[in-house]
Formats: C-alpha cells, sequence, structure tokens
C-alpha cells in the first residue's frame, strides 16, 4: 500500500489542470505514486505500461511524458541506457535521503528535494552509527554473566610462567610440558557443558596436585570414584 499523500491542491493546479486529457492527469498521479522517496521512478514503456494497466507503445508514452514534462510537472532523464522522471515540487514526507531510483542531474533535481535530502542525511547517518554507551551497571551484569557461563580450553593454552614455576616446585616427580600437553589434550577433546570452565589456571592447579592419581585419564577418560574432582 503506498504512503504517498495526494493533495486536493493538486486539483487547482494550473499546471494539471492545463493537461490535455484525464488520461494524462492520470499518467501523472501514477507516476508520484510509484515514484521512490526523492521524487524519481521508472519511466520506461514496460513501467508505464504496467502503472496504466495497460501495453503502450512507445511513441505514445513519449507523446505522454513530453506533455508533462511542457507543464514542468514532471523532468525526464535517463540513467544506464534507461529512462526515469523526477517530480519536482514532490512534496511529500521525506523520511530517507537515499532513494530507490538513480538521482537526476543537480539541474534537473527540484532544489526543495535537494535540500531536504541534504538535511535529512546527517541525522539518518547519525542514527545508524551512533552507539550509546553502556552504564557501568550494564558492563557490570555483562561481566558477571560471562564470568558464570566459563570458557572451554583455547587451542593454543599454556600456563604462565608463574604457574609453571608453581608447578614445577609442587610436583618435582613430574615433567611439567608433558603434564601440560596432557592436560590441553584431555580438555580440548572433552564434550559437553563440562568442558567449559571458570578458571583454567586452577582446574591446571588441581590437575597437577593429582596427577598420578589420574595418571591414565588422557588415554582412558575414567576417574577413580567415577568423577573428577574438579568438573
Amino acid at each position: 500500500m503506498s504512503d504517498k499523500i495526494l493533495r486536493d491542491e493538486l486539483l487547482r493546479s494550473h499546471r494539471y489542470r492545463t493537461l490535455s486529457s484525464d488520461t494524462t492527469r492520470l499518467l501523472f498521479i501514477h507516476l508520484l505514486l510509484c515514484a521512490d522517496a526523492l521524487g524519481n521512478c521508472e519511466a520506461t514503456t514496460t513501467a508505464i505500461g504496467d502503472a496504466m494497466g495497460r501495453p503502450v507503445d512507445e511513441s505514445t508514452a513519449a507523446k505522454w511524458l513530453s506533455e508533462l514534462s511542457d507543464v514542468d510537472i514532471i523532468r525526464t532523464y535517463d540513467d544506464d541506457g534507461k529512462r526515469y522522471v523526477h517530480i519536482p515540487r514532490f512534496r511529500q514526507r521525506l523520511r530517507y535521503p537515499k532513494g530507490k531510483h538513480p538521482r537526476p542531474p543537480a539541474n534537473l533535481e527540484c532544489i526543495e528535494i535537494r535540500e531536504l535530502a541534504e538535511k535529512v542525511r546527517p541525522q539518518s547517518d547519525l542514527s545508524q552509527t551512533t552507539v550509546r554507551p553502556q552504564s557501568d551497571e550494564v558492563k557490570r551484569s555483562e561481566e558477571k554473566r560471562r564470568e558464570k557461563r566459563g570458557t572451554r580450553i583455547p587451542d593454543d593454552w599454556k600456563p604462565d610462567p608463574t604457574l609453571i614455576a608453581w608447578a614445577t616446585a609442587a610436583r618435582k616427580d613430574l615433567n611439567i610440558p608433558e603434564v601440560v600437553e596432557r592436560f590441553r589434550d584431555y580438555w580440548l577433546a572433552k564434550a559437553g557443558k563440562d568442558a567449559a570452565k571458570m578458571r583454567w589456571d586452577l582446574t591446571f592447579k588441581t590437575w597437577v596436585k593429582n596427577e598420578k592419581q589420574f595418571a591414565t585419564i588422557a588415554t582412558d577418560n575414567t576417574w577413580p570414584g567415577g568423577k573428577s574432582p574438579y568438573l
């Protein structure tokens, strides 16, 4: 359904009343209703025939458009081999600065429409690009939500130097690089919600403390007692 406005003043317009027939008047109304936000619409023979609801040949379409152009109720122009119509004094509410069809040359475009387009564009661009800053309360809520959810272990996870030093001092009987590899491989292969942890450093510490007891974990995925103490 069209959202164009047909004002009663059109019926009193000198340009509209001097048209030679109701056919050209009806064509103008159809072109106005088909126009995009900047008052432009396609005016090929096919488009005019579709608007009028019957086949129209090229000579007839050219005659109608010529009469409308003579009284400056429309302005015709070409773009990429296709004919278009610009409706000056369009006087519709301009919500979007970008129309559906190519705009006419500057010397043909209605000054009123061009000024409105330039006026609306900055507001439209601002509404699309401006991001409202989050309040501190929203940020804290988002951070807490992420903390509660936990994450899977990264593919390239490795303990930081401080954690390596702790593991080396705590378990001198272990080859820590091998422990790190077993730990990472196990959790990468782990499926389900239990594979997400909030603190991988603490999970690794628990693993190191219990490494001898769970030496077969990486190969058979079994736990003494049936459940990992750090799941």
